[in-house]
């Protein structure tokens, strides 16, 4: 009876595999390098703002098991971008890109998950941004190439 219950484990196991999240399925450099624009949610008391992002990733690389983005740039669509340091968080089926974001003496922050869709969504933390909860925006990304 042993025997057979052991079989049946062994089977089952050939038979479905390990689990096996799609994180280590997909290829992430692949998957994150390019370029990606959209844009952050408008806030109640904005004035004048430019809402349209851009995150372009050049380069992504595992080492150790452990996925590194090497460079990154971040800004407002069409002027020139900004370096950010990147860290990439692989747990579970979704990889989060997380980055400050130096400007005017602020610091705010993004975190921005890549969905099953290909998207990158999240949030943008703004520091010193105005009425209530105003200063967490959504926002989208698109890799456009």
């Amino acid at each position: 009876m042993k025997t057979m219950s052991l079989l049946l484990v062994l089977v089952a196991f050939v038979t479905v595999g390990p689990a096996v999240s799609r994180a280590d399925q997909i290829d992430l450099a692949k998957a994150l390098v390019g370029r990606w624009e959209g844009q952050i949610a408008r806030g109640q008391m904005d004035k004048g703002w430019d809402y349209d992002r851009t995150l372009v990733i050049d380069q992504v690389r595992e080492q150790g098991g452990k996925w590194i983005v090497e460079r990154a740039r971040w800004g407002v669509t069409g002027r020139q971008l900004a370096p950010v340091e990147v860290r990439l968080e692989v747990d579970g089926d979704q990889p989060t890109l997380d980055f400050d974001i130096h400007a005017g003496g602020v610091q705010n922050s993004a975190t921005l998950r890549l969905t099953k869709e290909g998207v990158l969504a999240g949030i943008l933390h703004l520091a010193r941004v105005g009425f209530k909860n105003d200063n967490m925006r959504p926002m989208t990304l698109k890799k456009v190439e």
